[in-house]
């Protein structure tokens, strides 16, 4: 990348990775006080409309935000335009979730979930109000600043559902906790970002959005079904409560792998848009993308993996331990999904979106059978499979995205060396350590074994890349 935007993009990852570990923290600190507070089928009737709406969120904005970043002229119109488009859809697909929630309880045997989807639902509305801020925020790679209204989100969402639970509300905690959240989002975005939508609408600026933009709203949808296909399985054939072990489960490997994918792809998307035409420039970026992501999401994995039942006990207790070994494989789907998520940039950068939805319709065509199959056995099962999937998808995603950009595969495939030794390193020393704290209180045993992977993890890495700790460093430094 050129040096400029090597400096923003450093800066845009440190921004929004120390929102991500505030927000998350936020998070998992909720969680674990709320697992002590409600039941595990509440979490699962949650999660059961969480997952009803998770396929309408995949299409609610047509792709028009991702194309608002890639684009490059006429922003100003064509952000009042998105933000007319984005109020429109996500007004339908709050009426559509209200339609479709008798149908929905109908599928999962659960009544309640006839009241919660259409209040839960609520929040598609609220996200159009202050989504082409967020969008604008992205697009600019001002990521210090979005780091206030993500910060505001969790904060007032975590305050509320514990407040409303320790008041004795149950599964409307969860449920309002959510619609404060997201209210709390919006107010903040319209006052941290000047621009302010008009009372125009540009008919050929929407065709042009809306012709980038279907392509990704495909993958979007494709995707959301290949992720939440594995709630609707366990939710039909285990039942509510074995959803709530599933998704609480998740929440870990979600929070410290997958989501910190996400936290890269906000910042590598805009800064692989602006070097759209220089290709050796993208192929570095792409290069040091997977280089850096493996030096933390394998370790994360490996880790998470090992300590998975003292982790569970300590920070959501015992009634929750069978959500260990379940959590341990997912740590593994995680780590595998890392290893080519942020190709996808690459191909939307480089405007070839419609490898996304064909590789996600790929992914989805193995995984659908799969995790139903699985799904009549355990979730468990379910989770296995999961990470079998995601190891054979994300080699094929890497594979094309060494052709599309012509980087040989061997050059992709040894960035990933430093990671893999580390970690191996770390796990056997976190294994270790493991027998010997057996009999220990669990709390000062998972203190002991995060810090033994944490030092472990650091000399080894010391040992194997301190170059390029000390050029990350030295770019970070020189950009603030």
């Amino acid at each position: 990348m050129s040096e400029s935007i090597t400096k923003k993009t450093v800066t845009g990852v440190a921004w929004t990775y120390l929102s991500y570990i505030l927000t998350k923290g936020v998070v998992l600190v909720t969680t674990a006080v709320l697992t002590r507070l409600i039941s595990q089928s509440e979490f699962g009737i949650v999660g059961f409309a969480i997952t009803t709406m998770s396929f309408l969120d995949a299409v609610r904005d047509l792709g028009i935000s991702f194309a608002l970043i890639q684009r490059r002229g006429d922003i100003k119109e064509a952000a009042t335009t998105a933000f007319w488009i984005s109020m429109a859809t996500n007004a339908v697909m709050w009426g559509i979730t209200i339609g479709i929630s008798p149908f929905v309880a109908d599928f999962f045997r659960e009544p309640q979930i006839t009241t919660v989807l259409p209040v839960l639902s609520a929040s598609f509305f609220l996200s159009s109000l202050g989504g082409t801020h967020d969008t604008i925020l992205h697009r600019e790679m001002k990521f210090s600043r979005r780091m206030i209204p993500v910060l505001a989100e969790s904060f007032s969402k975590g305050v509320v559902s514990i407040g409303l639970a320790m008041s004795g509300n149950g599964i409307w905690a969860l449920v309002i906790g959510q619609i404060v959240g997201r209210t709390a989002f919006t107010i903040v975005a319209w006052i941290i970002v000047p621009w302010r939508p008009g009372f125009s609408f540009s008919v050929p600026i929407a065709k042009e959005l809306f012709s980038y933009g279907y392509k990704i709203a495909i993958d979007n949808l494709i995707s959301n079904f290949q992720a939440n296909i594995d709630y609707v399985f366990i939710g039909r054939f285990l039942g509510d409560a074995s959803l709530g072990l599933y998704t609480i489960a998740f929440r870990l490997p979600e929070i410290v792998i997958i989501n910190l994918c996400n936290v890269i792809a906000q910042v590598l998307f805009p800064a692989y848009s602006i070097l759209q035409e220089n290709r050796k420039q993208l192929q570095d970026g792409m290069l040091m993308a997977i280089r850096y992501v493996s030096l933390v999401t394998f370790p994360a994995g490996v880790g998470m993996a090992l300590v998975s039942r003292p982790f569970t006990e300590v920070v959501f207790g015992k009634d929750w331990v069978d959500a260990a070994p379940i959590m341990a494989a997912l740590a593994f789907y995680g780590v595998f999904l890392s290893v080519s998520w942020n190709i996808g940039d690459i191909y939307k950068a480089v405007g070839r979106p419609d490898i996304l939805w064909k590789t996600a319709a790929f992914e989805f065509a193995l995984l659908g059978p799969v995790l139903y199959f699985l799904a009549h056995e355990s979730a468990f099962a379910v989770s296995l499979g999961h990470a079998v999937v995601a190891f054979i998808v994300s080699t094929t995603r890497l594979i094309i995205g060494s052709w599309l950009i012509e980087v040989p595969m061997p050059k992709i495939l040894r960035q990933f060396v430093p990671a893999t030794v580390g970690s191996a390193v770390m796990g056997l020393a976190v294994a270790g350590m493991l027998i010997l704290t057996a009999e220990w209180p669990r709390a000062l045993a998972l203190l002991l074994l995060i810090l033994t992977g944490a030092v472990t993890y650091g000399i080894a890495m010391w040992g194997l890349e301190r170059d390029k700790i000390m050029e990350l460093r030295m770019q970070f430094s020189s950009s603030n």
